[in-house]
């Protein structure tokens, strides 16, 4: 049985910005709680800073994770540069910076021991209360 990775976000980057679109990256770390090696093969996933959907990508690359251990994972999406002009400012309470409500969800393909499992993720971070 494959256990589930946990995610965790560590922070974000703009990669590349243009005339009309920019190329953010999520910093991600994925810790594999199993004693054996998976093979991360497909990932799908969405962004959300106050609830709102902001970006969505998808990795089709295979990255190895390492039995109990953890690997770092950078996530790129791009979005219009209108969109980007909305996101920005709402970037700097990403985490290690100011709290913000934030969410990052999707689902992942892992392959380990012969089989093949998707599996949802999902990791939210709030604001303290006032």
């Amino acid at each position: 049985m494959i256990a589930r990775p946990e995610w965790r976000l560590q922070g974000f980057r703009v990669d590349q910005l243009d005339l009309s679109k920019a190329t953010l990256g999520l910093d991600a770390q994925i810790t594999n709680p199993n004693r054996f090696n998976v093979t991360l093969r497909k990932v799908n996933y969405r962004l959300y800073l106050k609830e709102a959907l902001v970006a969505e990508g998808e990795i089709n690359e295979a990255v190895e994770l390492p039995g109990q251990a953890t690997t770092d994972v950078w996530l790129p999406v791009e979005i219009s540069l209108k969109e980007a002009r909305k996101v920005l400012p709402l970037l700097k309470g990403m985490p290690g910076k100011e709290a913000i409500d934030w969410r990052l969800e999707g689902e992942c393909t892992l392959k380990a021991l012969g089989i093949e499992k998707v599996l949802p993720f999902k990791k939210t971070s709030s604001p303290p209360p006032a």
